[in-house]
């Protein structure tokens, strides 16, 4: 399983700019994906859509929310 990081930190909508990118490398590859989302801000909706999207591609994702420092 090969590992995809994307960091998406705007605003909720550009989730389905994230789930363009990431369906085009699920149908264009024949590897299975471990893919790893950091982001400030995606709705639970985006979260759920994902998910459902890449399990249906065999391939995991997991969310890792950013958190601001200063």
């Amino acid at each position: 399983m090969k590992n995809l990081v994307l960091i998406i930190n705007e605003k909720n909508s550009y989730g389905r700019h994230l789930g363009a990118t990431l369906l085009s490398v699920l149908k264009n590859s024949k590897e299975n994906w471990n893919v790893n989302i950091i982001y400030e801000n995606l709705s639970l909706e985006t979260k759920s859509k994902l998910s459902e999207m890449i399990k249906s591609y065999g391939s995991k994702i997991n969310y890792i929310k950013w958190i601001k420092r200063f």
